[in-house]
């Protein structure tokens, strides 16, 4: 089942074939945040930006891909920054 990267709702990146992926992609975007856990001396953990999520979706077609796509990670970037602003 391929899964990308939504915010509120809306997907943001191409289907990849694993959480994994997305989750690689997200941190590369620099989506990916540390947080630390209240009060304890546990390691921090990290966990997608506010906003966003990993979620299941319909696998891409070729015809889906604009020339910018969402696939590139300068496409993932210029949309969440849209997001953002």
């Amino acid at each position: 089942m391929p899964y990308a990267l939504f915010t509120n709702d809306e997907q943001i990146s191409k289907a990849y074939d694993t959480r994994q992926e997305v989750w690689r992609k997200a941190d590369e975007a620099g989506l990916v945040v540390e947080v630390s856990p209240d009060g304890d001396d546990r390691k921090p953990e990290r966990v997608l930006d506010e906003d966003y999520s990993i979620k299941p979706c319909p696998p891409d077609s070729d015809a889906s891909l604009q020339p910018e796509s969402m696939s590139t990670l300068e496409g993932i970037r210029r949309r969440s920054k849209v997001r953002q602003d």
